[in-house]
């Protein structure tokens, strides 16, 4: 598996990997064409397709800042999961440069706690604190998300998060003038 980062709508993916994302991701967790553009011209910001052999299997999107990578999305296409494909591309990512940080809906119900046991399964800690993020797109309400990282998230490790969320990915959403709602376990 090879990842590509994938800079504008030129490249040979994108389209396949725009269309996982949308069919992935509830429309308050994910961009709008003209706010992925914006999101696109950040140079911390890594929209990538992992491919094998000319086939797109997954997608990740990612943001780099100081000593953290977010993992902002993750989806691998519905005939392929349960064979081991986002196990394998976590671990790429996680061989990059920075402390992996990523979001999980709260684990209030099955498929959200399989989710957790998922990443829990590859080495990530479930943070003791969230917060409701705003929608994505006009529109749509918050999202409560929950953090999970490489080993345990310090209070400061996710007071830089917060930061780095508000005035950087978050201007990059419809929803981006609205402040996180903070929350503890």
């Amino acid at each position: 598996m090879k990842l590509e980062r994938m800079t504008g709508q030129e490249h040979p993916f994108y389209a396949a990997a725009w269309a996982l994302y949308e069919a992935s991701f509830p429309a308050n967790e994910r961009r709008d064409g003209e706010w992925q553009a914006r999101a696109l011209a950040q140079d911390a910001y890594h929209m990538c397709a992992a491919e094998e052999d000319g086939k797109l299997l997954a997608i990740a999107f990612y943001w780099t800042h100081g000593a953290a990578l977010f993992l902002e999305h993750l989806a691998v296409l519905p005939e392929l999961r349960g064979h081991g494909i986002g196990a394998a591309l976590l671990r790429e990512l996680r061989a990059l440069p920075g402390k992996l940080i990523l979001e999980i809906e709260k684990p209030v119900d099955a498929a959200k706690q399989r989710r957790q046991r998922f990443y829990e399964r590859e080495g990530l800690t479930l943070a003791p604190f969230g917060y409701d993020a705003p929608g994505y797109q006009a529109g749509t309400g918050d999202c409560p998300l929950q953090l999970m990282s490489e080993g345990a998230m310090s209070k400061l490790e996710f007071a830089r998060h917060c930061a780095f969320l508000q005035e950087t990915v978050l201007d990059c959403t419809a929803g981006g003038a609205k402040p996180l709602a903070i929350w503890k376990e």
